[in-house]
């Protein structure tokens, strides 16, 4: 471990022990400040205080492209992981008979949007999860050979447990049989050093409220250009045009030729300038180095609760399998009233996959998760 959190841990205002970064992300106090300022400068100055503002839309860009390991051209900004997701599902061109693979045990995101697909004739192939509902490598080649699929639609990091997939690894299986791989990257971005280009995604979505420690209602999209071309834009906006006609009556439009093509309108600029703000954060400190030091918390914690004869950790951290959630149940007790024992006691924890997850991030102490373990061993049975 770190021989000090690679975030200050003076950015997290939170009094209690916060270990639920996988719900929610704590924003940062310059994060906080540059919402504030966004606020005062719109206050004082309206239309002129904005447009400063939104020339730094371009700045957030360039710092999320460097934590997605890919370009600025290649990331359009969406609202979270499912409009990001439904964007995608809607855009594809779809035939009846069309298949998408989807594993077991995934987050909603990544499942009503490729569900409501049923009514153009496209079937939802669930897959059967492995050991710690982590994506089962041989039965999602098994479902590629039994049949034409158009997507595979898959978690970097499942959301209750946390195991974790090798991207690189699944979307070679996809690419092999002829699949795109959607990856959501809800649970792993701004936790795990992240490769788009390296790994040869397709596309990526991630929410800005969790492990980037941005505000509700902002999100990233990453897509590669072969991709990018065959998604229709079902819902263009004048910030979706290289040429705004303002007013002109023209019937033709020309879409960016990057992915800005997807972002119809008026952008969250507030929003935007806190991702900005936090990503800068993240950068800053190293996302290889964030990760070392969640990770040796987690391996902490592990090593801790099983100690504990009345805890079990659900989580698989099987090597290469493991993330930023450490998943833990108490024998005979319920997991919300485990959740709310823990709350007691000044732990934040949220109670997903029969257990409570423990999901600490770059300015987490030790000291936390002793604390958050000391809690676990006082839990009523």
């Amino acid at each position: 471990m770190t021989a000090r959190p690679p975030l200050d841990p003076a950015l997290c205002g939170v009094q209690d022990v916060y270990l639920d970064h996988a719900s929610l992300g704590p924003l940062p106090g310059p994060t906080v400040a540059a919402l504030h300022q966004w606020a005062e400068d719109v206050r004082t100055s309206g239309r002129d205080g904005v447009e400063d503002w939104r020339a730094r839309i371009e700045v957030t860009r360039a710092g999320a492209a460097r934590l997605l390991g890919t370009r600025p051209e290649r990331v359009a900004f969406t609202l979270d992981t499912t409009a990001g997701i439904g964007l995608l599902a809607g855009g594809l061109p779809w035939h009846p008979g069309d298949r998408v693979l989807v594993p077991a045990h995934e987050f909603p995101s990544n499942v009503y949007p490729w569900l409501a697909l049923r009514s153009l004739g496209v079937e939802v192939v669930r897959v059967p999860a492995g050991p710690g509902q982590s994506i089962d490598l041989a039965a999602v080649a098994t479902a590629l050979a039994a049949g034409p699929v158009k997507a595979v639609a898959a978690s970097w990091v499942q959301f209750a447990l946390g195991a974790r997939v090798d991207l690189a690894e699944l979307a070679e299986l996809a690419h092999r049989h002829g699949a795109l791989l959607v990856a959501d990257l809800a649970q792993g971005l701004g936790s795990l050093p992240c490769h788009f280009d390296d790994w040869a995604l397709d596309a990526a979505v991630a929410p800005g409220h969790k492990w980037l420690l941005s505000p509700e209602g902002t999100g990233v999209l990453a897509i590669s250009d072969d991709l990018r071309d065959r998604v229709a834009v079902r819902a263009p906006g004048w910030a979706s045009a290289a040429d705004v006609d303002y007013g002109q009556d023209s019937d033709r439009y020309r879409l960016h030729d990057d992915a800005r093509r997807f972002e119809p309108g008026s952008y969250n600029v507030s929003g935007l300038a806190a991702l900005g703000t936090s990503v800068d954060l993240l950068l800053e400190a190293g996302p290889e180095h964030i990760w070392t030091h969640i990770d040796a918390l987690c391996a902490h914690a592990v090593q801790a609760v099983t100690a504990i004869p009345h805890c079990e950790v659900r989580s698989d951290r099987a090597a290469g399998r493991g993330s930023g959630i450490v998943t833990v149940s108490v024998r005979g007790v319920d997991a919300e009233s485990v959740a709310v024992h823990l709350r007691a006691q000044g732990v934040q924890v949220t109670a997903r996959g029969g257990g409570v997850r423990l999901s600490p991030h770059g300015w987490t102490s030790i000291d936390a998760i002793d604390h958050a373990v000391e809690a676990l061993a006082s839990v009523p049975v």
